[in-house]
This record gives C-alpha cells, sequence and structure tokens, in this order.
C-alpha cells in the first residue's frame, strides 16, 4: 500500500478531516461522553474535557505518519464534528485496513455514518492500494452491522468471546470487502412484487431446479406450478428473476411453547438466489420487502429449514434478517 495520511474527503452532506484541539468541546458534547454512545466500544465515555483533548493531542501527533487515519466527521450545515471513523489495525502483509467508527446519538440512522464510510473505503482502494477492507462489531449492536453490509461489505462469521468492551467479554461479527468485489462490475438489480404469470411461473420453476441441483437441503425438490405461491417478491437483474421469496399465512392450531393457539402467523417457504449473486444483500432485501407487507396481519413471522449448512442459513436469518432461534429437531442414524 502506499500511504497517503488522512487527508480531507468531502461527501454531499459531510467533510472528513483531521482533528484540531478547537474540536474538544464539539467532541465532548456530540458524543464522547454518552455512554449509549460508548457502549459496545473499548474505551470508557470521557468523564471531562481534559479527557477529550488529551486523546485529540495523541491524534494530532499522530498525523505525522503517513499510515495514520483518523477522521473527524463534520456535517456540512452544523460545521462541527459529531462521530469519528478510523484505521483502527493495518496489515501490510496483507494489504488489509480494519475500519472503525462511531456517531452522536442525535444523528443515527440518517445514513451519515454510511455516507463517511463509502467515502472512506472509496479512498483506500482508490488511493492507497488496500486489497481488504474489513470492520467488526458486537453482535448485541446489529446496526453497526446494517451500516458494513450497506456499504458492501459480506458477513464472514462470528469469533465466539473473542475480545472484550464495556459490556465485559464479546462476541466479534466480522465484515469484510475485497479490491476485487470493489472494482467488479455491479449487477442492476430491481425488486418487483409479481403475480404467477405464466412467465413468473416458468422462470421459478427454472431456479428451483438448479436449487434442487446444489443438493444443499434435504430432502428438497423442484417446483410445480401448484407449489408455488403468494406473496411473491423477485429480485431481477435485466428483466431475469435471479431470486425469489413467498410464503403463505396460517392460523397456529396447537399451542406451542411460543405460539398460542388461534395465532395469525405467516410461514416464508422458500427464499432462493443464484449462486452468482449471493452475499450482496439481496436476500436481506427480499426478506426485508415481504415482511414490510405482512407484519402488520400477523403476529408471528415463521420458517423451517432443512439446508445441510445450517450455520450459514442460521447466521443469514439471525444476524441479518433480526429472527430468533426458537429449537431444533436433530436426528442420527444409528
Amino acid at each position: 500500500m502506499e500511504h497517503k495520511g488522512t487527508i480531507t474527503i468531502r461527501t454531499d452532506r459531510l467533510i472528513l478531516r483531521r482533528f484540531t484541539l478547537e474540536d474538544a468541546p464539539a467532541m465532548l458534547r456530540n458524543w464522547v461522553q454518552d455512554p449509549e454512545v460508548t457502549r459496545f466500544l473499548m474505551w470508557p465515555p470521557h468523564n471531562d474535557l481534559f479527557v477529550t483533548q488529551t486523546v485529540l493531542k495523541k491524534w494530532i501527533e499522530g498525523y505525522r505518519a503517513s499510515d495514520f487515519y483518523t477522521w473527524a466527521i463534520e456535517l456540512k450545515e452544523l460545521k462541527e464534528p459529531i462521530g469519528s471513523i478510523s484505521a483502527v489495525r493495518i496489515h501490510e502483509d496483507t494489504s488489509c485496513v480494519e475500519i472503525g467508527y462511531c456517531i452522536g446519538k442525535k444523528w443515527w440512522h440518517q445514513g451519515i455514518m454510511t455516507e463517511a464510510f463509502e467515502a472512506v473505503i472509496a479512498y483506500f482502494f482508490q488511493e492507497i492500494g488496500a486489497n481488504r477492507i474489513q470492520a467488526r462489531h458486537d453482535p448485541r449492536n446489529p446496526h453497526s452491522g446494517d451500516v458494513m453490509k450497506k456499504c458492501g461489505l459480506r458477513y464472514e462469521g462470528t469469533l465466539r468471546q473473542a475480545d472484550t468492551n464495556n459490556q465485559g467479554i464479546a462476541d466479534l461479527c466480522y465484515y469484510g470487502l475485497l479490491r476485487e468485489e470493489y472494482f467488479a462490475p455491479k449487477a442492476k438489480v430491481t425488486y418487483e412484487k409479481r403475480k404467477l404469470d405464466p412467465d413468473t411461473v416458468e422462470q421459478l420453476i427454472e431456479l428451483s431446479r438448479l436449487w434442487e441441483a446444489e443438493d444443499c437441503s434435504y430432502g428438497l425438490r423442484a417446483n410445480t406450478e401448484e407449489d408455488l405461491m403468494e406473496p411473491l417478491y423477485v429480485a431481477l437483474d435485466e428483466g431475469k428473476i435471479i431470486g425469489y421469496i413467498f410464503g403463505k399465512y396460517y392460523i397456529q392450531e396447537n399451542k406451542t411453547s411460543y405460539i398460542e393457539i388461534g395465532e395469525k402467523c405467516f410461514s416464508v417457504e422458500e427464499l432462493y438466489i443464484l449462486p452468482e449473486y449471493r452475499s450482496q444483500g439481496i436476500g436481506q432485501e427480499l426478506f426485508r420487502r415481504l415482511e414490510a407487507e405482512v407484519k402488520g396481519d400477523i403476529a408471528y413471522l415463521t420458517l423451517a429449514t432443512s439446508t445441510k449448512d445450517h450455520r450459514k442459513i442460521l447466521s443469514f436469518y439471525t444476524e441479518m434478517a433480526g429472527m430468533n432461534f426458537h429449537s431444533a429437531f436433530l436426528i442420527k442414524k444409528e
């Protein structure tokens, strides 16, 4: 990598720049003294301005080095920093940069951190020559993972009890993006709600045949027209269906430990994405659209799976779709 240090980067709403000592009051006021902001971080909330000034002096000294990257996230309309984003670890042998970030609670869920992270990713790939960008988060802080996914990073796994933060010993969810993925031509995927018209049925049946050929689920057989159902959402690339999700409403007939008799539910029956389109957030978006349609009418959203790669599938539905794992049926042939 050819390091160039913390340069100023401008986006639509933001200026990413070096910190100065004059930023200390805004930094203290906007995020570093808030225990909610630091809840899953590795440093405690600042209790006074002196602590913030001490940290800033260290960062300002760090700017002397070409491989030191710590940006203030300045909101243009506010003209003061509201958070920070940094290269917290650099692995020269693999040209890998690990990014960490935080932002004041007042500016959560506005796409600001995504905007900042995307700009930093572009800088490291286009200017510094990084081969890999990675980031991690505590699974109890899923919104941080949402930022990573929106920026194109792929979920790669969870390390159990691998580090500590302000909550004690913590698991770590890792996400990564490779240079070749960043520069690869992007599929122009669109999404539609569909009726089971003849063309849609034909494409869905063909996809289910490909799914069967993968031999990735126990007992899976290609669909016939009678197996398909609505509501149905599809993902398309230039008009061709490359993924789909559908399910059905039902009334719970038997009492369980988690659903009462008579509760209205919705079962996700199938979710399939062509292999070459996986790990791009397409399955997550299909799930989100279907869930948005049905959630106002049901008490529970459910699904059952007989996949052979249960770890990967459970990770998708719990980490990315927000579902809770309830039970498993295990067998062993003797």
